[in-house]
């Protein structure tokens, strides 16, 4: 049985991409909740809990797009394809970028669309 533990934070609804290595191989899947601290995936294999690694994103709100680099990130719970991740490290810039993007999301009636947008 999975057990639950209350959040430290409320989490803003977003739906879109994020990448990220494992053991060298980049990986892709969607982010469906997101906080200063944390946020929910679905991958595209599952992660082990304990797996520490960094995430790119690209949030866009409306026409802006935001880049957002996680230096470090750590499953804290796995169940398949889903995981929840714990932001360990990231730097000053993209928390400041991750914390424009929450607040507008969650002040706008529309659902945020956030994407991986590749080089």
């Amino acid at each position: 049985m999975k057990t639950y533990a209350v959040r430290k934070q409320l989490r803003t609804s977003v739906q879109g991409l994020l990448s990220y290595p494992v053991n060298g191989i980049w990986n892709s899947g969607k982010v469906w909740d997101l906080s200063q601290t944390g946020y929910r995936t679905t991958g595209e294999r599952p992660v082990p809990i304990g797996l520490e690694t960094i995430m790119f994103l690209t949030l866009r709100h409306g026409e802006e797009l935001h880049h957002i680099l996680i230096e470090s990130a750590i499953v804290r719970w796995s169940d398949g394809p889903h995981a929840g991740w714990d932001i360990v490290r990231i730097d000053a810039l993209s928390q400041v970028r991750l914390a424009e993007v929450m607040t507008r999301c969650d002040a706008s009636e529309a659902p945020s669309d956030v994407r991986l947008m590749h080089a």
